[in-house]
C-alpha cells in the first residue's frame, strides 16, 4: 500500500515529516517569534512568549521531579490560555497531560481524576470548590492559576500559585518522541463509561498540518475559540491547527450568542468551530442588513444538516465546512473548501483508510449505509490505547479495523456523509432501520420543524418505532398527518406505530436532540 506523501507544513518547520508538539512550538517561536499566537481579554501571547512560558512550566516540573512518560499532570481549568501553558509545559517534560471536563463534578470528577494517575493538578480557586471535598488518591500537590484559597495549605498538599511556577528557569529542552502520548482525553461516555484514550503527539502535529491544509489556512487567519481544552476539538481542531498554519487563536471563556459578532469583528476572526446548536441560536436572531458584513472565512460545524448549513452560510456570508472524527482518531476526513459535496463531512484523510461495514463485516458499496471503520496508514496518528482498559482496547479492533459506533456511507469520490450512531438503529421485524432516513423524510412535512425516532419494546419482544415530531408553529399536525405522510415514502416497516406530536423538542448542549429526556 503507497504511504501518503506527509504535509509539508511539517516538514517546512522542522525538517522532518514527524514531529512532537513542542517541537513545532519552537520551531514556530524560532522562525515567527513576535508573530501573536494567542489572543485573550485584550491580551497578546507571541509565538516567543508562548515557548517561554511553556518552558518555564516545565523547569517547574522538573524541580519536582515530574519528567516522563510514566507521569501524568492533570488539569481542571475553565477555558483560558494558562491552560495552554500547563499543556505545553508538561510535554516538555515528556509527561502525558490530562485536562478533564471543567463541567463534571462530584464522584464522576473524582473517578477521572484518579485515573490519570497524576500527583499534580493545575487548577483554579473556583476548581477547588468543585475538587475539595473529593477523595483524590494520587494528587499531592496542588498549583493554582489565579489565587490559593484560604485552608488548603493545611490539607497536607504542597501548594503553588502559577506565578511561582513562571520563576523558575527553562530547562534544557529535550524533545519528546512523535509516537510518545501527548495527552489523555476522556471520551463522551456516549456508550457507556467514558474512556481514558492516549494520544500521540504525532496524531496532533499531523492531523493539525492536515486540516490547516486542506483549507489553505495562514499566518493571515484568526481562529475565534471556544472549544474547552479538555475536548479534541479543543485541543487538534484549534490548538494544534492554528500552531501548524502559524496563525492566532483568539480565546473566549465560551460561546455568547449575543456578543458572537462583536468578538468575531473585533479581533478579525476568520474562522471558527462550533456544534449544531450554535448555528441555530445564531438564525433565531431577527435578521438584520448587516449579518454578511462580518471577517469570517470558514465556519467548521459539527454534523449539522444540510438545509441549516446552507441557509446559515448564506446569510452570514460564510463557507460552512464539516469533517468526520472522534477522540481515538482524529481528523478522519478532511473539509474540502472548493468541492465539498452538500451533506458530506470531506473527503478521508490520506493518512487513513476508511470503510463501510454491514452487521456480518462485511465491505458495503458506495452509497450504502453501515458502521463506518478505519485503520491508519501511516504510525502514530490514532490512539495508543484505552488507559487501564485493554478489554475495551482489544473490543475495538476486529478483523484489522478499529469500530466506530457511527454509521455512515461513502460516495464514489471518496467523501463520507455520517448518518446516526449505531446504538440508535432499530431492529423491528428482522429489519435494520436507521432512524436517520426515516427522519429525514419526516422533515420535508411542510408543519414539521423537527423530529426523531426511537424504538420502544413490545410486549411480543419485538420493537415499535415511536417518533416525536415538534410542529412548526401556528400549524395543527397531528400524528396521523405525519402517519399518512410517510406511507408510500418509506419501507412498510419503517412507518411509525406511535407518533408523538410536541411544541418542541429537548436539544442538549451540542445541539442535538435529547433522546434521554424523551
Amino acid at each position: 500500500m503507497h504511504r501518503p506523501d506527509p504535509p509539508q507544513t511539517i516538514a517546512r518547520l522542522v525538517g522532518k515529516p514527524r514531529a512532537s508538539i513542542t517541537e513545532v512550538l519552537e520551531a514556530r517561536a524560532l522562525a515567527n517569534g513576535e508573530r501573536t499566537f494567542v489572543l485573550e481579554a485584550g491580551r497578546a501571547f507571541s509565538y516567543s512568549e508562548s515557548w517561554d512560558l511553556s518552558c518555564r512550566v516545565a523547569g517547574f516540573l522538573r524541580s519536582l521531579d515530574i519528567q516522563g512518560q510514566t507521569n501524568c499532570v492533570a488539569s481542571f481549568l475553565s477555558k483560558r490560555s494558562e491552560g495552554l501553558w500547563c499543556w505545553f509545559g508538561t510535554l516538555l517534560t515528556g509527561a502525558v497531560h490530562a485536562c478533564l471536563n471543567w463541567e463534571h463534578r462530584g464522584d464522576l470528577l473524582a473517578d477521572m481524576t484518579n485515573r490519570t494517575g497524576a500527583r499534580l493538578m493545575f487548577t483554579e480557586a473556583a476548581g477547588w470548590a468543585q475538587l475539595s471535598g473529593l477523595k483524590l488518591t494520587g494528587i499531592d500537590t496542588v498549583v493554582f492559576i489565579d489565587s490559593i484559597p484560604p485552608g488548603v495549605a493545611a490539607l497536607g498538599l504542597k501548594v503553588y500559585t502559577l506565578e511561582q511556577a513562571l520563576q523558575n528557569d527553562a530547562p534544557d529542552i529535550t524533545h519528546p518522541e512523535p509516537g510518545d502520548v501527548a495527552s489523555l482525553i476522556f471520551s463522551s461516555g456516549s456508550t457507556g463509561r467514558a474512556k481514558a484514550v492516549l494520544l500521540p503527539h504525532n496524531m496532533f502535529t499531523r492531523g493539525g498540518a492536515r486540516l490547516a491544509e486542506s483549507q489553505g489556512l495562514d499566518e493571515s487567519d484568526i481562529i475565534h475559540d471556544t472549544s474547552p481544552l479538555y475536548h479534541i476539538a479543543g485541543q487538534l481542531h484549534n490548538t494544534s491547527m492554528t500552531l501548524l498554519a502559524g496563525a492566532t487563536l483568539a480565546i473566549f471563556p465560551r460561546f455568547s450568542r449575543s456578543r458572537f459578532f462583536a468578538q468575531v469583528n473585533e479581533v478579525g476572526a476568520t474562522y471558527m468551530g462550533c456544534f449544531a446548536n450554535v448555528l441555530r441560536y445564531l438564525m433565531s436572531d431577527p435578521e438584520r442588513s448587516d449579518d454578511a458584513y462580518n471577517t469570517l472565512r470558514y465556519v467548521m460545524v459539527a454534523q449539522t444538516r444540510e438545509a441549516e448549513s446552507e441557509a446559515f452560510a448564506q446569510r452570514f456570508g460564510v463557507t460552512t465546512l464539516d469533517s468526520y472524527g472522534m477522540t481515538e482518531g482524529e481528523p478522519l476526513t478532511l473539509p474540502d473548501p472548493q468541492n465539498m459535496p452538500p451533506a458530506s463531512c470531506g473527503i478521508v484523510n490520506p493518512d487513513f483508510e476508511i470503510a463501510i461495514l454491514d452487521d456480518a463485516g462485511n465491505r458495503l458499496g458506495c452509497g450504502e449505509s453501515g458502521r463506518i471503520v478505519f485503520r491508519p496508514r501511516v504510525p502514530d496518528i490514532m490512539m495508543r490505547a484505552y488507559a487501564g482498559d485493554d478489554q475495551a482496547t482489544v473490543k475495538a479492533w476486529r478483523d484489522l479495523w478499529f469500530h466506530t459506533q457511527d454509521i455512515g456511507k461513502l460516495d464514489q469520490d471518496g467523501y463520507l456523509y455520517y448518518v446516526d450512531r449505531l446504538k440508535f438503529t432499530i431492529r423491528r421485524k428482522g429489519e435494520n432501520i436507521i432512524p436517520a432516513e426515516l427522519e429525514q423524510v419526516v422533515r420535508t412535512h411542510p408543519a414539521v420543524e423537527d423530529c426523531v425516532a426511537v424504538g420502544v419494546p413490545t410486549d411480543d419482544g419485538d420493537v415499535d418505532i415511536k417518533l416525536f415530531a415538534a410542529r412548526v408553529p401556528g400549524t395543527d399536525l397531528q400524528g396521523d398527518d405525519i402517519r399518512r405522510f410517510v406511507t408510500g415514502k418509506v419501507a412498510r416497516f419503517m412507518v411509525p406505530q406511535i407518533v408523538v406530536v410536541l411544541d418542541e423538542l429537548p436539544y442538549t448542549p451540542a445541539g442535538k436532540i435529547d433522546r434521554d429526556k424523551l
